[in-house]
């Protein structure tokens, strides 16, 4: 048999390059020379092909068979095949005489055309067999048949995959360097087999068809077409060929789309994930304690108010838009977005008054009234922010970092290098800006992450960026109606949303995630668990039996929290006409407020004071017009801790920021929400904790103060068991309603992906 590139094979060739058929002098003494077990996997190997030779009609598979060179060479390495039942029938299953291959086909034990067999003297009754010329028949020697019923398989997707690789030249499993064709150990080689040609099958019936070797090469078939008899035929046999029908057998299920995903926790994250994952065709149930979806995000409607509660600045509206436009939909049939500018307003102590805009020579006029020297240096301030997000969008908000391939990845770590991740946001604005209203306006967006200014990396400095350069958009109906969106674009894929049902546990089978079972005794099997919900306190809680689950624990308590809040839903029979939709009051020393919460952990003694008018003003009710303002007001809160109570101080504390609003312009607010016709609900990070499962009460889970906190924050992927991967603003890339959207889509598809390659899917 020759090699491929014309290179001749001394077994089966003669010097002179003569006959086809080879040297019989030559052949006997490699085959001398090749161990028992090298000469075993060599005759099975022709037994196995020879086989799938008489199952296939050659001219169906012909037609089908595309050639190349690559996925020959994967062959050759992957496969081996079962033994012959067509050989059994003539007496040769077991002990019977072997067979060797040729260079142009098979050749059954016996006497070759034109060439006499030869016995092996070491092994009694083998034959070492020649190959007939292209195009003749073979024979066979007279045994004494071995009946043993068949069913012959049908001409699919399957049986053509299988004589492709065969017919490349496929070697044994214990194939060693693949020399061309795949070269065995004992220093022989299997030829390329070409492509089949002719009518009838070889050896079938009919007897008339011939295989010949071809310059082609067999390329890559996907076999598309799948039949469960042809996976479950009994005698189907072991090894890795019956891995390779398995994985197929799967990739069938996957393309059938019965595929199942559970998503624990209905957030943004969730919801982005189990849409993409139902356009992947898996099928996906929405698991979620709360009767709504939405998460950390809730609307909450009480006597006539109606309040966004949790997040509410909406930046970076392209994230929003891709989710609809990956399912074919536009986004303006479900939901409205319109433009806020200015974008928010920012009141410090002296009664200083600016309004963040995209207009930068706005900003620079606003700022120059305190501070000339700062206004100089905003546009600089803004080139660098900007910057700052291309880096971050390219190289951390695009991936996930799930191993230290992730982590090692050259471009990461270039991009690390570009964006000085061991400087503190701080330091970086203090280059540019001196006065304390320039500072305490910058470094707020660090709160936007849960940290400080003082400690976060200097890469949330593109926050100024996102905000006054791409703009913040309000919508229409409030900001649960992306999540009432969400909901409804992911019923129309298929996603079941099994809300008012908290989860249980997830279930473990074989060291995978199997399933989850809810407080409801619900079992939802899945070939993948997603949990958007805080990790730190999802996994001790859902898998008590994690694997990590010690060390986890002793990791925690070493383990900075972000901030928590402190939130009062405030509705007053009053309109205040200086509120934009963003507000924040700004005290005389603001970076003091960092020191409470992550030294002292305690609330802030003069907190800064967050206030957002939903709806955007005040609203109509009844016919006696009387103005009624929703007030969504937020502080920041330290995390639970122990021997420091925040519920056991939250009359006193709402007490003092309604006092603080009053003095800064909002007159009467105190007894407009205590009167009658007014509201005012109080939420601490206790009742966060309730309601969401946030470790400690906090927003973001981990806080991104310092390095690693920041950028390897709760990984993606569990390390220990498959199959279970998590989502939300605890995990990687981190939080922020467009940050944990992104952060959905990036699992899905890397689910998605990690389940074709594994065959698992």
């Amino acid at each position: 048999m020759a090699a491929v590139r014309g290179r001749r094979c001394p077994a089966w060739s003669g010097r002179a390059g003569g006959s086809r058929g080879g040297s019989l002098a030559s052949a006997e003494r490699t085959r001398q020379r090749i161990s028992p077990a090298g000469n075993r996997r060599l005759d099975g190997a022709a037994r196995r092909i020879h086989d799938d030779v008489h199952d296939i009609d050659p001219s169906a598979a012909a037609a089908r068979l595309p050639l190349g060179r690559s996925a020959l060479r994967r062959s050759q390495r992957r496969l081996h095949f079962r033994r012959s039942p067509e050989l059994r029938e003539n007496g040769r299953a077991r002990g019977g005489p072997r067979v060797s291959i040729g260079r142009y086909g098979f050749d059954p034990p016996g006497e070759a055309p034109g060439r006499a067999g030869t016995a092996r003297p070491d092994r009694p009754g083998s034959v070492h067999a020649h190959v007939p010329q292209p195009g003749r028949s073979m024979e066979r020697l007279p045994q004494k048949p071995v009946p043993r019923p068949r069913e012959k398989p049908s001409l699919d997707g399957i049986r053509i995959h299988r004589l492709c690789l065969a017919l490349s030249g496929a070697s044994c499993r214990s194939a060693g360097r693949t020399g061309g064709m795949g070269r065995l150990r004992g220093g022989s080689s299997l030829a390329g087999l070409g492509r089949v040609r002719g009518g009838a099958g070889h050896g079938g019936e009919d007897g008339g068809g011939s295989i010949q070797r071809t310059s082609g090469l067999v390329r890559h078939v996907r076999a598309r077409q799948h039949r469960a008899d042809d996976f479950h035929r009994p005698g189907f046999g072991e090894g890795p060929l019956c891995r390779k029908r398995l994985r197929m057998e799967r990739q069938a299920v996957r393309m059938s789309g019965s595929r199942k995903a559970v998503v624990v926790g209905a957030g943004l994250g969730g919801l982005s994930c189990a849409i993409h994952l139902a356009l992947q065709g898996w099928n996906v149930t929405v698991v979620e304690k709360e009767p709504r979806p939405g998460g950390k995000l809730q609307r909450v409607e009480e006597a006539g108010y109606r309040f966004d509660n949790g997040p509410s600045t909406m930046t970076m509206q392209p994230v929003f838009d891709s989710v609809f436009e990956a399912a074919g939909r536009r986004r303006e049939d479900y939901v409205e977005f319109y433009p806020l500018d200015p974008v928010a307003r920012n009141a410090f102590h002296d009664g200083t008054v600016v309004d963040v805009t995209g207009d930068i020579g706005h900003m620079e006029e606003q700022i120059a009234r305190y501070s000339p020297e700062d206004a100089l240096k905003y546009r600089p301030f803004m080139k660098e922010s900007a910057r700052l997000y291309e880096l971050a969008s390219k190289e951390f908000l695009s991936r996930l970092v799930l191993d230290w391939r992730d982590k090692l990845q050259p471009s990461l770590l270039a991009g690390f290098g570009r964006i000085r991740p061991f400087t503190p946001m701080s330091r970086t604005i203090r280059t540019y800006f001196r006065h304390p209203h320039t500072l305490a306006m910058f470094g707020r967006y660090a709160t936007y992450v849960g940290a400080s200014p003082q400690r976060a990396p200097s890469i949330f400095n593109m926050m100024a960026h996102v905000e006054a350069g791409q703009g913040v958009f309000g919508v229409k109906g409030g900001t649960y109606s992306i999540v009432e969106a969400f909901a409804k674009l992911a019923g129309e894929l298929g996603v079941v949303i099994a809300a008012g049902d908290a989860a249980k546990e997830i279930l473990i089978a074989g060291g995978k995630a199997a399933g989850v079972e809810t407080e409801g005794g619900n079992l939802w099997e899945a070939d993948a668990v997603v949990v958007n919900a805080d990790a730190l306190a999802a996994v001790p809680r859902l898998i008590p039996d994690h694997p990590g689950a010690s060390r986890m624990t002793s990791r925690l308590h070493k383990l900075e929290p972000s901030v928590s809040g402190f939130v009062l839903l405030a509705g007053a029979e009053s309109d205040y006409p200086q509120l934009l939709h963003h507000n924040v009051f700004f005290p005389e020393r603001y970076h003091l407020e960092f020191d409470d919460l992550f030294r002292k952990g305690i609330l802030p003694e003069k907190p800064a004071v967050y206030v957002c008018r939903s709806g955007g003003g005040a609203v109509r009710a009844g016919a006696g017009e009387i103005p009624r303002s929703s007030l969504f007001v937020l502080v920041n809160a330290p995390a639970q801790r122990d021997g420091y109570s925040v519920e056991n101080r939250k009359e006193e504390y709402a007490a003092r920021i309604l006092g603080l609003l009053e003095d800064r312009g909002l007159r009467g607010i105190g007894a407009a929400v205590r009167r009658e016709g007014g509201l005012l609900r109080i939420q601490t990070p206790d009742d966060l904790e309730r309601r969401t499962g946030a470790w400690r009460g906090s927003i973001y889970g981990m806080s991104s103060n310092g390095f690693r906190q920041s950028f390897f924050r709760y990984p993606s992927k569990d390390s220990r068991l498959g199959g279970l991967w998590y989502v939300g603003g605890s995990t990687h890339p981190g939080g922020g309603t467009p940050i944990v959207t992104i952060g959905g889509r990036l699992v899905a598809e890397r689910i998605a992906k990690e389940g074709v390659r594994t065959g698992w899917a």
